[in-house]
């Protein structure tokens, strides 16, 4: 399946033709429903400077935020070759925690059109939202955003659990989720993890451009369609609800 690059907007009522009650959108939040950097940064920043480690230049911050990954697999990147012991790594992980719910959550915004654009996709399919970010923090946000009405269930980051790229992820979605089936699921997400995810589990994947990714670890694991901005979401819906029988297909590197 070619890439597509969506970028009309859409009008209410355009989705006639996708088949709502069996397909799932299986989204990403952080950069991909809400812009989170900020409040990431803050709270990254905070919690090394109170515990007294090197605080990582912003760039550094920058790609560990791209790239998808796990609360404790970020603080590992930002000092790989540093003699941190597990349990000041472990420390870290629960002061940034607490630094993100009491003041870090303040930062975070919606995507333009983001509450409209779930409203519009929820009338024809079900979402769940896949995150590696901390199932609190999601739940904290869906809540505070009362975004609850369009996303269930919300799957996030949690000891035990498999996480993207994983795809044994996906078969907690079908355990969790009675009905979701693999041919009729599309990953919407902003990171490599998120795309590599959905190539590990064979289902089709749509790169939200607009986040974190790096563009090109995203373009070299390669997605079924591109998405330039949030609101151009159900469109992407409608194009793979009809286009999907041809299966998943992800371009080539270098494509």
């Amino acid at each position: 399946m070619a890439r597509l690059t969506v970028s009309c907007p859409i009008r209410e009522g355009s989705l006639r033709t996708a088949r709502s009650n069996t397909d799932t959108l299986l989204l990403d939040f952080d950069g991909t429903i809400c812009a989170t950097a900020p409040a990431i940064r803050f709270s990254l920043e905070t919690a090394f400077s109170e515990l007294r480690v090197d605080v990582p230049n912003p760039r550094r911050i920058e790609i560990a935020i791209g790239s998808g990954l796990t609360l404790l697999e970020t603080i590992q990147s930002l000092h790989p070759s540093s003699n941190l012991s597990r349990e000041e790594i472990l420390r870290l992980e629960r002061r940034y925690r607490e630094v993100y719910s009491a003041e870090g959550s303040q930062y975070e915004v919606l995507f333009p059109g983001a509450e409209a654009t779930l409203e519009e996709c929820a009338r024809h399919a079900r979402i769940i939202v896949l995150s590696n970010k901390g199932l609190k923090a999601i739940e904290a946000a869906v809540d505070r955003f009362a975004l609850g009405q369009y996303v269930s269930p919300v799957l996030a980051e949690r000891p035990g659990a498999p996480w993207k790229p994983d795809a044994g992820l996906f078969d907690e979605v079908q355990q969790r989720v009675p009905g979701v089936r693999r041919d009729r699921s599309l990953v919407v997400g902003d990171t490599e993890a998120d795309l590599r995810f959905a190539r590990n589990a064979s289902l089709s994947a749509c790169w939200a451009s607009y986040g974190y990714g790096h563009n090109a670890r995203c373009r070299a694991v390669g997605f079924d369609y591109l998405l330039d901005q949030l609101e151009n979401l159900p469109r992407v819906l409608q194009d793979w609800s009809v286009q999907r029988s041809s299966g998943p297909a992800f371009p080539k590197k270098g494509d």
